[in-house]
């Protein structure tokens, strides 16, 4: 599979960021503007067991309760990737995920992840 689309919201530097993903993409720009930023919140998406900390919240949100969302949706998965994952496979092919955290003032975190299921025509 490929990421084909990325969301990411309030993740470190980045408060809002919506991007189609090609098959080469080149991230340019000065020192500090979040290049990193963004292959950490892909990181952190496809990495189960990774802890979130106060620093990994949009910088603005300290002190306060606050929350993040990184988003994917993948394509063009292979034929056993699409039996392992037929539950949440769209009427495209694609599959959509989201790996969400909160934090409260007393630093205290809850995560998880949400794998969306197709819903039927009616």
């Amino acid at each position: 599979m490929r990421v084909v689309e990325l969301d990411i919201s309030n993740y470190r530097s980045i408060k809002q960021l919506s991007c189609n993903v090609m098959d080469m993409m080149v991230l340019l720009g000065p020192n500090n503007h979040g290049k990193s930023n963004v292959l950490a919140a892909m990181g952190y998406l496809l990495t189960p067991g990774a802890k979130v900390t106060r620093d990994d919240f949009f910088a603005s949100q300290a002190g306060q309760n606050s929350s993040m969302a990184v988003e994917a949706v993948f394509a063009d998965p292979t034929q056993q990737e699409s039996t392992t994952f037929q539950k949440y496979l769209r009427v495209d092919g694609s599959i959509k995920i989201r790996r969400w955290a909160t934090i409260d003032v007393d630093d205290q975190t809850e995560a998880g992840y949400h794998r969306y299921i197709q819903q039927p025509d009616k």
